[in-house]
């Protein structure tokens, strides 16, 4: 079922749609210097209840696709009869930048998932943020951020959470684990990122990647899909799901991201999720008569979690990331 058209309202209330139906807003973010109106979409399935308020976000930046497409597929697929709460869902929380097919929007050039919580008089993508976090996040009793990788760059599934906020840490945790994440990373935010400023302001939540290079597969819309309908039965929202879920308990993982000092044509030597010891080759980088200008080496032992899949690169392109076990922050 296609979201319905429906007039702009500047603000919003998941409480008001009445239970057992669905319903599409169109939120009113700011009017441009052209006279046209930047708008986002949030759809509403609501439940039985107020309460689990769960808000899915995709489309942040404008080139991860995968969790755009899983979050159109839920719309159709979720029945309202069969949820207890609301389920708030914003596609495309940046649709400038989707228009673009880019990470930023082109109206300012600003990472929308590095200015929340937003400002009601700034620039388009801060006012953006603003509407967002005051008229979704601020309803929710949970925040799940689904991105991707950039059209650069493959990347293996993986979820991360903020984990030295004693108030959130311990809720985000078991919401990733009991999603199926196999893959669980321990990182620090910068200031302005979505779920950082969510779980400072109490509410639990976490970030995903899955996918990458610009495009989307079957494959991975069905994983997200699957993420999603796990946390709504963690969250007492559906049924316990038969979705299949790792038999072992998620890793936990820091991560080391390497970078090239050179530009030149890349010659890759290690695919995503390749376990790779400290000293091995990761790839060669060339210039344009096959002489090997540079070899990227691992500093250390892991598992190659993303790769850069273009074929050249400047001085400074973030390369891999590599992930490494740790010790879970916030085991009792």
């Amino acid at each position: 079922m296609a979201a319905p058209d429906s007039p702009s309202t500047p603000r919003f209330n998941p409480s008001d749609v009445p239970d057992g139906t669905r319903k599409g807003f169109s939120l009113h973010v700011a009017r441009l210097a052209d006279g046209s109106v930047l708008r986002v979409a949030v759809n509403v399935v609501a439940g039985s209840g107020h309460h689990p308020c769960l808000a899915l976000i995709a489309g942040i930046h404008g080139d991860e696709y995968d969790g755009i497409l899983a979050l159109a597929e839920l719309w159709e697929e979720l029945d309202p009869k069969d949820i207890a709460g609301r389920v708030v869902m914003v596609p495309c929380a940046n649709p400038t930048a989707f228009a673009a097919g880019a990470r930023k929007s082109p109206l300012d050039g600003l990472d929308l998932n590095r200015t929340f919580p937003g400002k009601p008089r700034g620039q388009p993508s801060e006012q953006l943020a603003y509407c967002l976090f005051h008229d979704v996040l601020k309803q929710a009793d949970f925040v799940f951020s689904m991105h991707g990788w950039t059209a650069y760059g493959d990347v293996v599934p993986y979820v991360e959470f903020k984990h030295d906020n004693p108030a959130t840490a311990r809720a985000s945790f078991d919401a990733a684990a009991a999603s199926g994440f196999e893959i669980i990373r321990i990182g620090s935010w910068s200031p302005g990122v979505m779920t950082r400023e969510a779980s400072v302001a109490g509410i639990p939540g976490m970030e995903s990647e899955v996918g990458g290079m610009g495009m989307s597969s079957s494959e991975n819309r069905e994983r997200y899909k699957g993420y999603v309908r796990r946390l709504m039965a963690h969250l007492g929202m559906v049924k316990k799901t038969t979705d299949a879920r790792p038999a072992a308990a998620p890793r936990v993982v820091e991560h080391m991201d390497i970078f090239s000092p050179v530009g030149g044509v890349v010659r890759l030597r290690v695919r995503v999720g390749e376990d790779v010891t400290r000293g091995t080759v990761l790839a060669t980088v060339h210039n344009f008569h096959g002489e090997a200008r540079h070899e990227i080496i691992a500093p250390d032992s892991g598992m190659i979690a993303m790769t850069r899949v273009a074929g050249s690169a400047q001085p400074g392109d973030m390369m891999f990331r590599i992930f490494r076990d740790v010790k879970n922050p916030v085991a009792q």
